[in-house]
């Protein structure tokens, strides 16, 4: 029996560890239409030690964000809106961080920060301390990538080894950047502020969504993130091949003969069909990349940290003639991006010496 996990991913949501996930619209309102809250969706902590943000309020009336357009929360510079967000277990210092923040920019004021933690020392800004410039701040100083944030999406993404990345829209902005050690610290009231700082440096604009993971990112998971963060797929997939799209269907075709005992595909207990996921390859393309992780004790990891048992992936049914083309980043076994070109089913083996195997089923349609 395996000892790992294997998922086909259709969602930001299928990458692991995801600890804030605030999203368009999930908010409580006040009667003057005023966000009381901004539900965390993350999902539960995977043990009881993991940390996990809580919801995004503030307390105070006059200081809560505004209902924005598009499911977006509006905050103003002039009357000082902001959140803070809560934090049950501490994170301490780390690298494992990757932050994901959908903006629209508002009017141009000095030094704005979207999201900043209570214990210092940490900021992504809108408008830096500097210059009219974005970025970040951490320990190691400021890092800013020229000009005004555009609207969009937009990941900084820590690397570890004291580097770290910005991407707007799939697309580096700030590459290898200077980085260092964040923290969050326990608190049931503020641990991270999102919308200004305690200086004083409030954001000016929208946010449609905040994301965070305790974890740091391949390149392919980056990309495949940038598929459905935002209303706009920006992924670039590989080789100029979109990414395909991922849904999750019921079994409601018929098999089998029950008078000969055959089996039957559609389990007579309503509500309990068999499930299956269907990528899609995007009208227009003769092929679509699919993602495909392994989760060690929860979490997708890198080699480094696999004691030198690797990942490796067989193909044992596909429904094109030649065999579908498998890519992955060095130093991620865990990670494979399969280029599908034909619609039909496919079987993989996903195996791991020493930990056993999995078999993987994927249906593929042309859209």
């Amino acid at each position: 029996m395996a000892d790992f996990d294997v998922s086909v991913r259709a969602s930001y949501r299928d990458i692991a560890r995801l600890v804030l996930d605030l999203r368009p619209g999930d908010y409580e309102l006040t009667s003057d239409a005023k966000v009381l809250k901004w539900r965390n969706s993350a999902p539960p902590p995977w043990t009881a030690s993991s940390p996990r943000f809580g919801d995004a309020s503030m307390s105070t009336h006059a200081r809560r964000p505004l209902k924005g357009t598009g499911g977006a929360v509006a905050f103003r510079n002039s009357l000082t809106h902001g959140l803070d967000v809560p934090l049950e277990t501490a994170m301490g210092l780390s690298q494992s961080w990757t932050f994901a923040f959908e903006v629209d920019p508002g009017d141009r004021t000095p030094k704005q920060a979207i999201l900043h933690s209570a214990a210092g020392g940490f900021a992504v800004w809108r408008i830096s301390s500097s210059a009219a410039d974005h970025g970040y701040l951490t320990s190691a100083g400021e890092v800013t990538a020229v000009g005004e944030m555009d609207a969009g999406t937009y990941m900084l993404a820590f690397e570890g080894g004291g580097l770290a990345d910005m991407l707007f829209d799939g697309v580096e902005q700030i590459s290898g950047g200077a980085a260092a050690n964040i923290q969050f610290t326990a608190s049931s009231t503020r641990s991270l502020r999102i919308g200004y700082t305690s200086t004083g440096d409030y954001f000016d604009g929208q946010l449609r969504s905040v994301r965070i993971w305790n974890r740091t990112f391949a390149a392919k998971e980056r990309d495949f993130a940038f598929q459905t963060m935002g209303p706009v797929d920006v992924s670039q997939g590989a080789a100029g091949y979109p990414r395909a799209t991922m849904q999750v269907r019921s079994w409601v075709d018929d098999t089998g003969n029950l008078s000969l005992r055959q089996a039957r595909r559609v389990n007579p207990l309503g509500g309990r069909h068999q499930q299956f996921r269907l990528a899609t390859i995007p009208a227009g393309y003769d092929a679509a990349i699919v993602q495909i992780a392994c989760a060690t004790a929860g979490v997708v990891v890198a080699d480094s940290a696999l004691g030198g048992d690797l990942y490796t992936l067989d193909q044992l049914e596909r429904a094109s003639p030649a065999v579908p083309t498998v890519t992955q980043d060095a130093g991620w076994s865990s990670i494979f991006d399969v280029r599908i070109t034909t619609a039909g089913h496919y079987t993989f083996l996903i195996s791991r010496e020493n930990h056993g195997g999995v078999y993987c089923h994927l249906d593929v349609a042309q859209g």
